[in-house]
């Protein structure tokens, strides 16, 4: 209310019309389900120059919000930089900054920023999950969780806090206490296709295709052309024998997103099976191009060259990844 009646304060020097301008760019400013028009009416309204401090603050946060939601990271973060900058305790633009260095994979600057959220409010909405999340990209998983934890103990429905402790639960393999903490996020939400793609991956892991392809199924209700529903089910499919289902997801996955390494992987693992090892080759080396230092696709890469009989390209292959596993 405060920074509404100080914005409106700020236009009554200005004509009617200005006035009408300025109040629908506001509204607009405020507004994410358009971010682009929402990213033309701030701009409109910070190049004008009629905004008082805690004005501008909130429209510079704004924006900064709209242009991290369009992928435009940068801009994003010089947003809520300059937005800090004018109102230093600002009660969201350190947060929206460390979101933004998330998506950068710049975790060390999110983790500060979340840190400098959660010492202005220390029941903020969402700085708990942010800095849960860059924990777990970093492999810190228990204080991860503990993160998740305290974002559910200020908000028991949070809308990602159940799906993200779950995944940390999962990466710990604890899978019951992960598929527990979908359920819960699916409770809170019917329609968090990622609660669902990743409790498909936890019934998975427990050797329940079944259960897991029905999830898979509900995800790509919801979106048809999710990033990782097609390939995750069609390893269910993988599971029970089912390969020509499997290649059909595969082949789904991979004309949406031509880079996803594991639909390559997994229409690689379903050629051998079938034993087609040109085929896999070509998926294999693929993989290698998206994933060049991973040990797995190397020894598939050589298992599969061994297969075709070129012993002595496999062999090289072979001794790679025991070079890298060490004495």
């Amino acid at each position: 209310m405060l920074r509404m009646l100080v914005f409106v304060i700020s236009l009554t020097i200005g004509n009617g019309a200005v006035f009408a301008q300025a109040d629908g760019d506001w509204q607009a400013c405020n507004d994410g389900r358009n971010p682009v028009a929402a990213i033309a009416a701030c701009t409109r309204l910070i190049d004008a120059g009629i905004l008082g401090d805690l004005s501008l603050a909130t429209a510079l946060y704004n924006r900064g919000v709209h242009f991290a939601n369009v992928a435009e990271i940068d801009r994003a973060i010089a947003d809520e930089s300059r937005a800090i900058q004018i109102e230093p305790l600002h009660p969201r633009a350190y947060n929206a900054r460390g979101n933004a260095y998330y998506k950068k994979g710049d975790v060390e600057h999110a983790i500060q920023d979340y840190d400098a959220q959660i010492k202005i409010t220390p029941r903020h909405e969402d700085a708990y999950n942010g800095r849960g999340r860059a924990y777990a990209a970093m492999g810190e998983l228990d204080r991860a969780i503990e993160d998740y934890d305290q974002q559910i103990e200020i908000d028991p429905r949070h809308a990602h806090a159940y799906n993200n402790r779950g995944r940390a639960y999962a990466l710990r393999g604890e899978l019951d206490r992960a598929i527990e903490d979908y359920d819960q996020q699916i409770e809170i939400d019917a329609q968090h296709p990622d609660a669902y793609n990743n409790r498909g991956n936890a019934y998975l892991g427990k050797g329940d295709p079944d259960r897991a392809i029905k999830d898979y199924d509900a995800v790509i209700a919801m979106n048809s052309r999710h990033a990782h529903a097609f390939s995750n089910r069609g390893r269910a499919y993988l599971a029970k024998g089912l390969f020509d289902r499997a290649i059909q997801d595969f082949d789904a996955q991979l004309e949406i997103d031509p880079r996803n390494a594991n639909a390559y992987i997994g229409r690689a693992l379903v050629y051998m099976t079938l034993r087609y090892p040109s085929r896999a080759l070509v998926d294999a080396e693929r993989a290698l191009e998206l994933q060049p230092k991973e040990p797995f696709l190397l020894q598939m890469r050589g298992n599969i060259l061994m297969a075709l009989g070129r012993r002595e390209e496999a062999l090289t292959d072979l001794r790679e990844v025991l070079k890298g596993r060490g004495p």
